[in-house]
């Protein structure tokens, strides 16, 4: 060790700097959290409802068990026309006039006068809603004039029967769109909760074109009325984004209430939902945010899950958000169990509501008793002071910051990371960069692996699912062999094709880290390979240089478990592989059962016997190869983006070193290896040379 730091004094020398300064707004990060040890729970009504329509208990007794329980706060969100009409407990009554028409006797539903505005409709959009009370219709006409820019509609009331008929308004919306536009919190619910003692968080749901400075104005004064401490945004877009001036006003309500901005995690929890608009409402208010974990329905459904009781896993979750990833609301929604009384098919399972009072009782009590010791305090959550970062700080950030990005080759498809669809959550997993493989043969060749599919049947049951719809159908001029892609060619080989969707993704992302960070490295994990573990695939050199032409400062390889060549690429390093730098197989503790049997020795054996059959005695395997102990540390600088000085410091993790000392790096004695790298690296065009131990990089 003392040897490295006394050739690299200045590399030793940035990275103490560089380790000093992270220090810095660590430790202030830490002493921040620690001083904002609260957390809250905001229950989420709108499943609250669905789950007490199943239950033997009623609204207000469920209402009344969340508040002993601690829960004080409720998000109630806005409703449109349309919920309203779904919700049977509620005399509202909305649709399309396509939709009246065709319900029996239609006409002796209506008064004679709304009865011809429908049939006189030429737009099948047109709407028609229609109210069993004056004040339900009262409340919602003056909605929809409070909230839409000159709203247009035909009314109609007569004792306690409202009837509101909307078409197409000036600006080109249409009257079954209208049916979706939030009128505001319905005033019986606000009245259930407020006597119950609870804190009401208003949320709309924005809706693209919909969400003008009337809408903005209406809502915010929604907000002021009910004094909420988070404001809860939903739907496509930031309330009031359509408009300049209503950002204005959202954010003066919230710098002069002192409301914090409620940032929904992500499904994937990889960052907080970000709606267009949000981030300069976060810097208009000195970023007054407070991290919400989403009881999204895959955590719902976590009730028994793994084999814990009842919803123990669920609190573990609410548990860890809270303590690891200072999320500071639960946004608590119901908790799921699959229906027993139908099919586990995938496509046919259905969910219902947990509606045993215990469940839930025990979920908050072991949360509260699991957060207690850890000086968490259950109240009204306040933000998180902005700190600014000092002079010194700002002048060493200034020296230079850097942006890694992290990328697998080398994964089964299910590794990587999924969106969200309409109904299920984003699946958590790598960034990957998947290919698929054509494998290409002769006229002959083709016909006979036909003949062979034929005769063997190995291709049935893809041609079932394929015939059922469950398999896309093939390409012209594409065969599907026991799973291998082919092609007719004038000659045999193989090609490899990169996802077009993931590479997009990563390109995308070397954009992004180009704006915010001064030098862009890209990590490549990666085990394919071209005849020979040394040879790098085609498709991996090229998207390596893509990397490079796209704005990445270097490309640093690793995975097959050997060094592989140097590259110099527009002026900045390609390392294809760095190989391994520190190894632990020889102090593998255990393995499976099915590792013995898969080597033919008894589950009883030890490690030893295990490792040494499998190595047939040390001779195969990879801590049998000499060249998965040889590696280097490489040393670069750059000027203006490129190259000006590249060294490489030879490592060594003794091959020929006793059991107990092999796998720990030491700088190499023995430089003969570097001949191979030269070889290796010579087919890209790069040279170097050996200088005081070290290897230079001809520039």
């Amino acid at each position: 060790m003392k040897s490295i730091l006394k050739r690299n004094r200045i590399l030793a020398v940035i990275a103490l700097i560089g380790l000093l300064a992270s220090l810095v707004p660590l430790i202030s990060r830490v002493q921040e959290e620690e001083s904002n040890k609260y957390y809250d729970i905001v229950l989420d009504y709108n499943s609250m409802r669905s789950m007490a329509r199943q239950s033997s208990q009623s609204e207000d007794e469920w209402i009344d068990l969340f508040k002993s329980l601690g829960v004080d706060k409720v998000a109630l969100s806005e409703a449109s026309a349309l919920n309203l009409h779904d919700n049977a407990a509620i005399p509202v009554h909305a649709m399309t006039v396509k939709k009246a028409a065709e319900s029996y006797r239609w006409e002796d539903q209506y008064p004679a006068e709304v009865a011809q505005w429908l049939r006189e409709s030429t737009d099948v959009s047109d709407a028609i809603i229609w109210t069993e009370t004056a004040a339900s219709y009262e409340w919602i006409l003056n909605a929809f004039e409070a909230r839409f820019e000159d709203f247009e509609a035909k009314t109609y009331l007569e004792g306690e029967h409202g009837f509101i008929f909307i078409q197409q308004q000036k600006n080109g919306m249409k009257g079954e769109k209208l049916l979706d536009l939030r009128l505001g919190i319905w005033p019986d619910t606000v009245e259930l909760f407020e006597r119950h003692g609870y804190q009401i968080i208003p949320r709309s749901v924005t809706e693209k074109n919909m969400n003008g400075t009337k809408f903005a104005e209406a809502y915010i004064e929604v907000l002021k009325h009910f004094n909420a401490p988070y404001f809860m945004n939903n739907g496509d877009e930031l309330v009031g984004y359509e408009d300049d001036e209503s950002l204005e006003l959202l954010t003066q309500y919230l710098n002069e209430s002192g409301a914090s901005v409620a940032m929904m995690e992500q499904n994937d929890q990889s960052q907080n939902l970000v709606w267009p608009g949000v981030e300069e409402l976060l810097d208009n208010t000195g970023y007054r945010g407070v991290r919400v974990f989403n009881e999204w329905a895959y955590i719902q459904n976590r009730y028994q899950y793994c084999g814990y009781e009842g919803p123990e896993e669920i609190t573990n979750t609410f548990f860890r958000a809270i303590a690891e990833r200072n999320c500071k609301i639960i946004f608590l929604k119901m908790i799921l169990e699959p229906d027993t009384d139908v099919s586990w098919d995938a496509d046919e399972k259905e969910w219902v509501y947990i509606t045993d009072p215990a469940d839930y009782e025990q979920m908050l009590t072991d949360l509260d008793a699991r957060l207690e010791p850890l000086g968490y305090t259950h109240a009204t959550v306040p933000a998180m002071e902005l700190k600014a970062p000092s002079m010194a700080l700002k002048v060493l950030q200034g020296i230079g910051t850097a942006a890694l990005i992290a990328v697998t080759a080398s994964l089964h498809p299910t590794a990587i990371a999924g969106n969200p669809s309409k109904v299920y959550a984003g699946r958590p997993g790598v960034n990957g960069l998947r290919q698929s493989e054509v494998i290409e043969v002769t006229a002959a060749q083709m016909e006979m692996l036909r003949d062979i599919a034929a005769e063997t049947g190995v291709n049935h049951e893809a041609d079932i699912d394929r015939k059922d719809g469950y398999l896309p159908e093939l390409p012209a001029g594409v065969f599907e062999f026991a799973g291998l892609t082919l092609e007719t060619a004038e000659r045999p080989g193989r090609r490899v094709e990169v996802n077009k969707t993931d590479y997009a993704r990563i390109m995308a992302s070397i954009d992004e880290a180009k704006e915010k960070a001064d030098y862009v490295l890209i990590s490549l994990h990666d085990h394919s390979l071209d005849g020979e573990k040394e040879n790098v695939p085609a498709f991996l050199e090229k998207f390596c240089r893509d990397c490079i032409a796209r704005g990445a400062h270097a490309v640093i390889g690793h995975g097959p478990h050997l060094v592989r060549g140097i590259e110099i690429y527009k002026g900045r390093p390609i390392f294809h592989s760095l190989g391994d730098f520190v190894l632990q197989l020889n102090s593998t503790p255990s393995a499976p059962a099915e590792y013995y049997e898969k080597n033919g020795v008894p589950v009883d054996a030890g490690m030893k016997e295990l490792l040494w059959t499998r190595s047939k005695g040390g001779k195969r395997g990879l801590m049998y190869d000499r060249r998965m102990f040889e590696t280097f540390i490489p040393y670069w600088e750059m000027e203006d983006g490129k190259l000006t000085r590249l060294e490489l410091l030879p490592v060594e993790l003794g091959f020929d070193a006793e059991e107990a000392r092999r796998g720990i790096p030491q700088p190499a004695k023995d430089l003969s290896f570097i001949d191979h790298l030269a070889r290796i690296s010579a087919v890209y065009g790069t040279k170097m040379h050996i200088e005081n131990g070290k290897v230079i990089i001809d520039l």
